[in-house]
């Protein structure tokens, strides 16, 4: 369950950097070069300053990375 929309935020960021590199993974094995590089966009400022500077405190502690 997830308990602030920064800890949402948060996960689907990782869930969303995941499916990007299994992809970039799969275009290397087909042979396929990649067009541009992927940009995600995210407006909470927790979540932005918690993937830059992962740090517990009482914020994420919660946030099972």
């Amino acid at each position: 369950m997830v308990l602030s929309s920064c800890e949402a935020e948060y996960i689907t960021l990782s869930m969303n950097n995941c499916q990007d590199v299994w992809l970039d993974t799969l275009m290397q094995e087909i042979k396929v070069k990649k067009s541009r590089e992927v940009k995600l966009f995210v407006d909470n400022k927790l979540a932005i300053d918690l993937v830059k500077h992962f740090v517990v405190h009482g914020m994420s502690k919660q946030i099972q990375a």
